[in-house]
């Protein structure tokens, strides 16, 4: 678990599913970001059907030059463990157990793309150039605006120390939510510590 707390922390992911059909990991001082979640049968389909969405794209783009939504690359040889684990799984989405598991990298890449579909989409800010050619704005010193906080999350806070490399202003504090990553000048009522 150490180490899966260490790998969170380190990527700071916005969301990180895992597999709890069986509540192994329960109890087990894992970060409050990763989210178990219930091979059911319904769910199991919605992530497959994901999946071959990402793939299905992935061929219309490299080999008919159709983009035709986002896809998913695999790096590698044909007969890598990986691509045989996935290759395992039948359309009733059961595996049969081999050496390579039991289809277990196609339920892992499966959970990343549906954790990636739940999540924030990717906006459209328009033409760059424009954006950064303008003068940024100053917001107290920072040059980003602060992110508000989402009302989907339960909120764990971390103080940060904003240092004026210039020493023109004093230290800034901040504190920023490390599940939506959401930035304020005060802690909000009811969180009186951060980490």
């Amino acid at each position: 678990m150490r180490i899966i707390n260490r790998l969170i922390e380190y990527f700071n992911p916005v969301r990180f599913y895992f597999d709890s059909t069986r509540s192994e990991l329960e109890d087990r001082n894992l970060s409050k970001r990763a989210q178990g979640i219930n091979f059911r049968k319904n769910i199991k389909a919605s992530m497959a059907t994901l999946l071959e969405s990402r793939v299905n794209n992935s061929y219309n783009i490299s080999v008919l030059g159709q983009d035709t939504g986002p896809g998913i690359i695999f790096f590698g040889p044909k007969d890598s463990r990986q691509i045989r684990s996935m290759l395992q799984v039948n359309k009733e989405l059961d595996a049969s157990e081999s050496r390579d598991g039991h289809g277990d990298s196609f339920w892992s890449v499966a959970l990343a793309v549906y954790a990636r579909d739940q999540g924030p989409r990717m906006t459209n800010l328009g033409n760059v150039q424009e954006i950064f050619s303008r003068p940024a704005p100053l917001n107290d010193g920072l040059l980003f605006a602060p992110r508000p906080l989402s009302f989907s999350y339960q909120h764990e806070f971390e103080r940060l120390e904003l240092a004026d490399r210039l020493r023109i202003r004093p230290t800034q504090i901040k504190y920023r939510c490390r599940f939506c990553l959401g930035l304020v000048d005060k802690l909000p009522p009811g969180y009186e510590h951060a980490a």
